[in-house]
Parts: structure tokens; C-alpha cells; sequence
């Protein structure tokens, strides 16, 4: 549980780096960028469906956000399995 965890932190972190480089964002932090932290992601998608290669985070609440902190379309069908979900 603990990698996982750690992993979604990591990937939080880098997307939010990003975001800086490109001006995007002035937050301070990843999770002032998002409005969450990493212990309220579920899973982290890496394909969709109609957009391809991306970064999508899965909340636990259900809502999806991708790596730019915008909300995104919360149906399962159109992303890949992605990294943390149980399997089952």
C-alpha cells in the first residue's frame, strides 16, 4: 500500500513541476494545485480512449482529474486499467 501511495505522490509532484515549467500554475504545492492530496487518489489512468497518452487521477470519491488539475470524464470505459486499482 505504502508504493502505491508514494507513486501517486511521485506522480502528483511531477505534474505539478510541469505545470510550473509551462506557466500554468503559480500553487505552492501539488496538493494547493489539485485541491487534494495523494491519499484521496484511488487510481492514476494513463490512456484514454479518445485522447490517448495523458495522466488521469482517479479520486476515491469517484471524480477524475487529469495532470493539468481540470475535472474529466468520470466514465470507466474510456481509460485504460490504470495504476492502483485492485485487481479483480
Amino acid at each position: 500500500m505504502e508504493k502505491k501511495l508514494q507513486h501517486f505522490n511521485d506522480e502528483m509532484r511531477r505534474a505539478h513541476r510541469h505545470s510550473l515549467l509551462l506557466a500554468f500554475t503559480t500553487a505552492a504545492s501539488p496538493k494547493e494545485f489539485f485541491g487534494f492530496d495523494h491519499l484521496a487518489v484511488a487510481a492514476i489512468h494513463y490512456h484514454h480512449r479518445d485522447l490517448g497518452n495523458g495522466m488521469w487521477f482517479r479520486l476515491r470519491d469517484g471524480r477524475v482529474v487529469c495532470e493539468m488539475a481540470l475535472p474529466a470524464d468520470q466514465d470507466m470505459r474510456m481509460y485504460d486499467r490504470g495504476f492502483g486499482h485492485a485487481a479483480g
